[in-house]
């Protein structure tokens, strides 16, 4: 895509424009456009391109042309296009997952996760039977089995894999179902106040017959007679002719003679029960779906337990699970057949620097705002318990930091650090694209709006890192001029490439910017009096930018000033008069202090004295430390990199890139990348904008020139 040719009319507020971008083989196109002009509504039609959309006219109803083709005359598609909208706080990170692993180990996990889902999906049908109405959805019924049965697990695969650890629990509950046995209406029936009492006395006396009993016991009730009866018929116990004896003498030499004898105890003490039970069973007259006859049928086995809910719904729902134990086993059996994979996945997930990892890098390291972000690192979250991965906000207060929610953050940060998250959800956007890799047209409504400098700045970075991949081509809509500049010069976009909107009655022009660079008045006063050695350090910039202005940059004063603010072979040989016959030449202000001094040694002496001083950083202390700052970056570069050959502008840039090529893995790479970020628009700007010094902190400074000071390769 190197040609769009745009025709618009009536689209939203731009009357009509007809304009060709022509990319020249660059990436960025930047176009100021004032405010009114055409920013939004040029950004906004666009966006209906992208969504598949129609754009209108809204207030007239006019009739609406919108033609945008490529170099081919081909429409552009809405997959070709993607805009970026200034700020807006509907901020959402619900995309993280596809950044937060690699996929093809996602994919795998997925494969996994898919045959236990199946499963799972399954035994949550079961579970519905037994559950009906008391809720509406699978959610709701793993809830509720989760709740139920914590004691073995805070999730559901956790609690399946404990299942052989369980009680061996095995109601009947294809009778005793869960949503009657813990209906709310017949709970608070049986739990009523007159109730509970006549439980525990029907408990009471049954144990009491039931000790008295001479076949059965508490501990070897009917049921456990029962289950007995069951276990050595099965095993054939009696037709292998074997014969058991009861404690009270009497030989059992067949099932059925077994069977009647356990049935004629349980029916004499239950026949001894009835006036008890009866007195329950009043209680439970308006129970529902036959509840009081469920109590009848199994007096003798659940009354006791409505003592203890807790465990007699740990019970059912264990019941449930032997009920179905081929299903669980199947589940069991398939996670442990994998959960050795699934280690190495995480162990694999764990070790990898993903590109969500890289843009919570980008974002912590580059703006600047009281919070940091952080990425949940327990990946086994999101691999095996299916759970989205967790962002992590820690707001910074001096030596406090504080964990909040993304809700309790917005409640607290000004608009301008709100805008700097949903930069967040830009770049992780576009991190998403990058994966894509499909080529884009990117559309940029005044990304950096109402920014504070240091975040306009890294913003701008973070454009340059687009304009790399070469998947992007950019359009750049800003209404702010220093912005504009900024863009310009940071990214490198020739002038054919810039262009000012322009309006009247009739259309909409772009028209290519004559020069975009402006000039700025500075300390020239200050130097005539009893000044400051940062004062006179800070004007060499605006010195430079003079006899740049009035003469050239071939000029030899412009080069000497340039071997100040930059590191070049003549620098350590300049001494402070080579530097004051060219104020006195070019602006008739004499100096005389130590002329003797190095240039060199002169602005390290007031920077170190700078950095030592507990005062008030002033604007000329800042620009002398980012003077100091560049010289030392750029002879730090110079002395390890091997490749010397010349470089004719942009000088720091150059330098930065050819040591990042040689040694892509230096520890202190983020201490270069911020040099970029902090010192070029203050000292090399040719339009003497210093302003971005005043919302710059001096600590930063300071900082980063320590920092500088003690690179070692």
């Amino acid at each position: 895509m190197e040609k769009i040719n745009i025709k618009l009319e009536n689209c939203y507020g731009i009357n009509k424009l007809n304009h060709t971008i022509e990319f020249n083989n660059k990436k960025g196109y930047l176009i100021y456009a004032p405010n009114g002009t055409m920013k939004s509504s040029f950004a906004k039609t666009f966006e209906d391109i992208s969504k598949g959309n129609d754009s209108q006219e809204l207030v007239f109803n006019h009739e609406t042309i919108r033609k945008v083709t490529n170099e081919d005359d081909e429409d552009l598609k809405k997959s070709e296009v993607y805009v970026i909208n200034t700020f807006n706080d509907s901020i959402k990170f619900n995309k993280i997952s596809k950044l937060l692993i690699n996929q093809d180990l996602k994919n795998e996990y997925n494969d996994i996760l898919k045959v236990i889902n199946n499963i799972k999906k399954d035994l949550l049908k079961i579970f519905k039977n037994h559950l009906k109405r008391i809720v509406k959805n699978n959610l709701e019924i793993e809830e509720l089995f989760i709740t139920d049965l914590s004691e073995y697990g805070d999730n559901f695969l956790k609690i399946i894999l404990n299942f052989p650890n369980m009680p061996d629990y095995k109601l009947d509950v294809n009778k005793l179902k869960y949503y009657i046995l813990f209906d709310e209406k017949n709970l608070n029936l049986i739990l009523g106040e007159d109730t509970v009492p006549l439980i525990k006395d029907y408990c009471e006396k049954y144990n009491e017959l039931i000790e008295n009993s001479e076949i059965l016991k508490k501990e070897f009730n009917h049921n456990n007679a029962t289950k007995l009866d069951s276990e050595l018929n099965s095993l054939g116990y009696f037709k292998a002719e074997h014969e058991l004896k009861l404690r009270n003498g009497t030989i059992i030499k067949d099932e059925n003679e077994l069977n009647k004898l356990i049935i004629k105890e349980k029916n004499s003490i239950l026949k001894d029960m009835e006036s008890e039970f009866d007195k329950i069973d009043g209680k439970l007259e308006k129970s529902k779906n036959n509840f009081n006859q469920i109590i009848q049928d199994f007096q003798d086995t659940i009354l006791e337990d409505y003592l203890d809910i807790g465990l007699f719904k740990e019970k059912i729902w264990i019941s449930i699970l032997h009920d179905n134990e081929e299903l669980v086993n199947k589940l069991i059996e398939f996670y442990n057949d994998n959960k050795e994979r699934l280690a190495e996945i995480i162990e694999k997930a764990n070790e990898e620097k993903s590109q969500w990892e890289k843009t919570i890098s980008i974002f912590n390291n580059r703006f600047h705002v009281p919070f940091e972000i952080r990425i949940d690192e327990k990946r086994e979250n999101l691999l095996i318990n299916n759970k989205e991965p967790s962002i992590e906000f820690y707001y910074n207060d001096e030596n406090e930091n504080k964990s909040l929610e993304q809700k309790e953050l917005m409640d607290i940060l000004s608009t301008g650090e709100k805008r700097a998250l949903y930069i967040l959800n830009i770049i992780y956007e576009l991190e998403l694209k990058k994966l894509e890799g499909k080529p884009l047209l990117l559309v940029l409504d005044d990304l950096a709006d109402s920014f504070d400098y240091e975040n306009k700045y890294a913003i701008i970075e973070y454009l340059n890192d687009l304009l790399e991949d070469d998947l992007f081509k950019l359009i750049i809509l800003t209404h702010n001029f220093d912005f504009c500049r900024a863009i310009s010069s940071r990214l490198d976009i020739s002038r054919e490439n810039i262009y000012i909107a322009e309006r009247n009655q009739e259309a909409i022009t772009l028209t290519q910017a004559d020069y975009i660079k402006n000039a700025f008045t500075a300390w020239k006063r200050d130097l005539k009096g009893n000044y400051r050695n940062s004062e006179f350090i800070a004007s060499i910039p605006f010195l430079r930018n003079i006899i740049e202005y009035t003469k050239s940059e071939d000029d030899d004063d412009y080069i000497t000033l340039t071997n100040v603010l930059h590191l070049k072979e003549e620098t350590m040989d300049l001494k402070l008069e080579d530097i004051y016959e060219i104020f006195e030449r070019t602006i008739d202000i004499p100096l005389t202090k130590k002329k003797q001094t190095p240039i060199w040694q002169f602005i390290m002496t007031e920077s170190n004295k700078i950095v030592n001083s507990q005062e008030y950083l002033k604007l000329e202390d800042k620009l002398t430390l980012a003077i100091a700052i560049r010289l030392l970056s750029e002879k730090f570069m110079l002395d390890n990199i091997e490749d010397d050959s010349s470089i004719e502008s942009n000088q720091t840039r150059e330098l930065y890139n050819r040591f990042k090529s040689e040694f892509p893995e230096f520890g202190e790479l983020n201490t270069l990348d911020e040099v970029m970020l902090v010192t070029p628009e203050y000292i090399h700007i040719n339009a003497f904008m210093y302003e971005p010094l005043i919302d710059l902190k001096g600590d930063k400074l300071k900082r980063l020139y320590s920092k500088v000071k003690s690179l070692r390769l």
